[in-house]
């Protein structure tokens, strides 16, 4: 499935390419982030998505307003993993402490990346 501008693993079937319409918050982070996105074809169909950069703060994000749910933190972990070369490091360090995760950010960035 894609996530993050990533295709992970696992079997995908053109059934599970569905439209997912989802509001834009009137919020700067959420109107960067939108601005931010990119289209991308998988299995004959494109498909916006979100930047590596953006899905991690929204999952980070996501995390810390369910008290740290342990699926978020695994899922930022690989995608640091994925992107450990080429993420944006400072756009996420200026958005995590704008969105209060700044904490979360660098304790998951220097256990995938100690470097």
């Amino acid at each position: 499935y894609c996530l993050g501008g990533a295709l992970l693993s696992g079997p995908v079937k053109s059934t599970d390419l569905t439209d997912t319409i989802i509001p834009r918050k009137a919020r700067p982070f959420s109107i960067e982030e939108m601005s931010r996105r990119h289209r991308v074809d998988v299995l004959g169909t494109s498909m916006w998505v979100a930047t590596l950069e953006d899905t991690i703060l929204s999952k980070l994000e996501w995390s810390g307003r369910s008290g740290g749910l342990a699926r978020q933190r695994e899922d930022v972990a690989e995608l640091i993993r994925l992107g450990v070369e080429t993420l944006d490091r400072p756009y996420l360090l200026r958005w995590a402490y704008e969105l209060e995760v700044l904490d979360a950010w660098r304790q998951l960035d220097r256990e995938v990346d100690p470097s």
